[in-house]
């Protein structure tokens, strides 16, 4: 599945919560689907600020340029 990744390869889903120290640290990747003929992806992400509630949700698209295998 192509998505939003924890440092453990593990798919993000809704409501997941993710640490500053986890996204400073570079353990979030995002993978597309393989053979996609997709030209991006999107998803939507808001960020909590401890004791203070969650910002406006905000999305963020990612662009991805397909490759040909095996050349």
């Amino acid at each position: 599945d192509n998505g939003v990744r924890d440092g453990a390869e593990a798919l993000l889903s809704a409501g997941d919560v993710v640490s500053i120290a986890d996204i400073s640290a570079g353990k979030l990747s995002y993978l597309s689907a393989a053979n996609s003929d997709k030209d991006g992806d999107s998803f939507t992400f808001s960020a909590q600020n401890t004791g203070k509630g969650f910002s406006a949700a905000s999305t963020t698209t990612v662009n991805v340029n397909p490759v040909i295998d095996g050349v």
